[in-house]
């Protein structure tokens, strides 16, 4: 058997529970470790066609009736809307 990494990020999933698609809105997102408390997966990266922001691909731990299919798209870097840009924490 061999090792294999599984990309993990510590996140603020605070306001995640209503989340049910599209990228996440950059004012539900926190980028303080002390805002940290759940863990999810990294599973790619991707942009928005239409706008052109860029994305992760985050798979949750809850599910795959929760938001699409399982994943969340998490906006980053300076096309993100507002200041206050989502980023994994640790």
């Amino acid at each position: 058997m061999q090792a294999v990494s599984i990309p993990i990020a510590y996140v603020d999933a605070t306001n995640w529970q209503m989340y049910d698609g599209g990228i996440l809105d950059t004012q539900l997102c926190s980028s303080t470790l002390e805002a940290g408390n759940h863990v999810v997966e990294l599973t790619g990266v991707a942009s928005d066609p239409v706008t052109g922001v860029p994305y992760w691909f985050l798979r949750n731990s809850w599910g795959e009736k929760w938001g699409e299919k399982g994943l969340i798209r998490v906006p980053f870097g300076r096309s993100a809307v507002h200041i206050a840009m989502c980023r994994l924490i640790g």
